[in-house]
C-alpha cells in the first residue's frame, strides 16, 4: 500500500507541471472533454512533469454537479488511491 512519509528532501529539480485532463472513454488516448452527459465513460489524467525529485499519487478526488449537494456526489478515487 501506500504510507505517507516525512522528511527532508535535498538537491535541485525544477518546479513540477501539474496537469488533469479529463478524458473521453476509458483510457489516455481519448479526446479533452469540457462536458459530459450521465453515464458516458470518463478518464481522469494526471500527470506530473518535472519530477526528477518528486513523487506523489492522487488521493480523495470527488465529483459533483456544484450543487453542495451530497446526493450529487461521487468519489472518484479514495484516501488510499484506489477508485
Amino acid at each position: 500500500g501506500l504510507e505517507e512519509q516525512a522528511g527532508v528532501v535535498t538537491g535541485t529539480g525544477g518546479i513540477p507541471a501539474l496537469q488533469i485532463q479529463i478524458r473521453d472513454g476509458h483510457g489516455i488516448l481519448g479526446n479533452t472533454v469540457t462536458h459530459a452527459s450521465i453515464g458516458q465513460p470518463l478518464t481522469l489524467d494526471i500527470v506530473l512533469e518535472n519530477t526528477e525529485i518528486y513523487d506523489f499519487y492522487a488521493h480523495s478526488c470527488m465529483a459533483h454537479d456544484g450543487s453542495n449537494s451530497t446526493d450529487a456526489l461521487v468519489q472518484i478515487i479514495d484516501a488510499n488511491g484506489g477508485t
